[in-house]
């Protein structure tokens, strides 16, 4: 598929749930658009998981232990994420 219309060069995306299933599947879409890719999960095992797997797809990504439905932890994980990172352009 051609990305020249979809260019994300230099852009970060944070995929929630991009652990796997869907998630995955939107963050390897957006990384082969040419964007930096961050997912986050509660459990540091899955996201070790998911680094793997993106790894053999020839995909670097970040990962996060984060849970999104606890306000405090996004309050302070997010200025973390965009410090190490950069800031965040996509946000699935």
């Amino acid at each position: 598929m051609s990305t020249e219309l979809f260019d994300l060069s230099g852009k970060t995306a944070l995929v929630t749930g991009g652990t796997h299933g869907l998630g995955m599947a939107i963050a390897k879409a957006l990384a082969n658009a040419g964007a930096s890719i961050v997912i986050n999960d509660v459990f540091a095992d899955k996201l070790e998981m998911a680094r793997t797997r993106y790894s053999a797809m020839g995909i670097n990504i970040q990962t996060y232990v984060l849970d999104v439905t606890d306000e405090e932890a996004v309050e302070t994980t997010i200025p973390v994420i965009e410090s190490e990172v950069g800031p965040i352009d996509i946000l699935v």
